[in-house]
């Protein structure tokens, strides 16, 4: 179980931004401009004209936002209790509270 913790908040800490940093410097890398003449795209594609790292890119982007998510289930079912613990029950789907 100490696996597991390290693991889930490492991803959460450092992982998951270590991971988008490598994948796009990666694609940097790769490009065919120059790296020194390369120029940052602050609202649009993460790799214009190239699909497949953009997917990549987009995917790494989301699962590093579902991972605090992941973390919080996991200790929450580490200490004994389940999501209803903070609110997710899921036997009602439409009774409001």
């Amino acid at each position: 179980m100490l696996w597991w913790e390290i693991v889930s908040v490492f991803a959460v800490s450092l992982g998951a931004s270590g991971v988008y940093a490598f994948v796009s410097y990666i694609g940097s890398l790769t490009a065919r401009q120059a790296l020194s003449s390369q120029q940052v795209i602050l609202n649009g594609s993460h790799a214009p004209g190239r699909p497949l790292l953009d997917l990549f890119l987009q995917l790494v982007s989301l699962f590093s936002g579902v991972a605090p998510v992941i973390l919080v289930f996991y200790l929450l079912a580490r200490g004994g209790e389940g999501p209803s613990a903070i609110g997710v029950d899921l036997s009602q789907p439409r009774a409001s509270r």
